[in-house]
């Protein structure tokens, strides 16, 4: 008796170029991600570095205010200037309002990257108390260097 089934040629295990191509596609698109995702991880990491930066040199003016005073630095100054944070210069500016019939100053601080006039400004708000006679007038603002 003889086998009425026809032997099957056996199957290739290479893949097909249909197989292929769609591999380069897919290997291609996650390329593309991955050095996306790692260019805006770049840009992320340089404006935290500024951002840190700029923390610093806001907390640096915003201290000296603390131990001048704003009446006194409303009255005498600086309110702007320069100065150098991680070798890097930041312009600063100080805005300072006196509450009405209080000894309570608003203090707004701006700083700016490499002296710009224009670009990213960073801001710090604060409320402080200067009762008159209350801090050392001895202080200098180039002593607190």
């Amino acid at each position: 008796m003889t086998s009425t089934s026809a032997k099957r040629p056996a199957r290739s295990r290479a893949f097909s170029l249909v197989e292929v191509l769609l591999a380069g596609v897919l290997l291609a698109l996650f390329g593309a991600a991955l050095a996306s995702s790692v260019g805006q991880a770049a840009d992320a990491r340089a404006r935290s570095a500024a951002d840190r930066a700029a923390a610093e040199a806001l907390e640096d003016v915003l201290t000296r205010v603390d131990l001048l005073g704003p009446r006194r630095l409303e009255r005498e100054g600086p309110t702007e200037g320069e100065l150098a944070i991680g070798g890097m210069p930041w312009a600063w500016g100080l805005e300072i309002t006196q509450r009405p019939a209080s000894d309570l100053f608003e203090v707004k601080a701006t700083a700016r990257p490499g002296g710009e006039t224009t670009g990213a400004e960073r801001v710090a708000h604060t409320l402080l108390m200067d009762p008159v006679g209350w801090r050392d007038a001895s202080y200098r603002w180039e002593d607190l260097d």
